[in-house]
């Protein structure tokens, strides 16, 4: 909806699931670290870490992994390094995009209603910033955006207070961004809270 008016995008989706609304959910490249269960994602890495088919047979069993690779349909038999790259890659992928199929397709059709899933599909590029997340270098001004002012009357004695208050403001803030003092913006985004 805030796109739709003219607002801010999420800008939290991560690649696979941008890349699964905009190129389809088989196309999405997922990679290992995209798994966020921390258990799995190291079981998977060792799995292929490993150099030999009967290590790999043997860190499947002993990392209780078969039960997941029977749910992700990615239980196989394995006769080759090929094999495990394989079986990994595809367990990674049922693991970020396909287990929750059924909730994707409904975030889809809501972003279709609204005609913002075609718009993501013609404009790939151009909408990857709004939806995904990338790292954001708060400065003085772009910090300061963050607020705004609601000012008393002009001429009344609250608004001159106001005006001093504010010119402290953006010194504190140009003072933070230079780093002459010992404080970060997120530091002050604490103290406000």
């Amino acid at each position: 909806m805030s796109i739709v008016h003219g607002g801010p995008g999420p800008r939290c989706f991560g690649p696979p699931l941008y890349d699964a609304l905009t190129k389809g959910a088989t196309q999405a490249n997922v990679c290992l670290e995209d798994v966020y269960d921390f258990d799995l994602r190291n079981s998977l890495q060792a799995i292929k870490n490993t150099t030999s088919v009967q290590e790999a047979h043997k860190l499947i069993s002993d990392h209780n992994v078969e039960t997941i690779l029977e749910l992700a349909g990615t239980l196989q038999i394995v006769s080759k390094q090929e094999d495990i790259l394989n079986l990994v890659d595809k367990t990674a992928h049922w693991f970020v995009i396909e287990r929750v199929h059924a909730a994707f397709e409904r975030f889809k059709e809501g972003l279709a209603q609204l005609g913002v899933l075609r718009a993501l599909a013609e404009n790939y590029k151009k909408f990857e910033e709004v939806f995904c997340y990338s790292e954001v270098t708060l400065t003085a001004e772009l910090f300061g955006c963050l607020f705004s002012v609601n000012y008393s009357e002009t001429g009344s004695n609250n608004r001159q207070l106001e005006g001093l208050v504010l010119s402290r403001w953006d010194d504190f803030l140009q003072d933070v961004e230079e780093k002459t003092v010992e404080l970060t913006f997120s530091d002050t985004v604490f103290i406000h809270l």
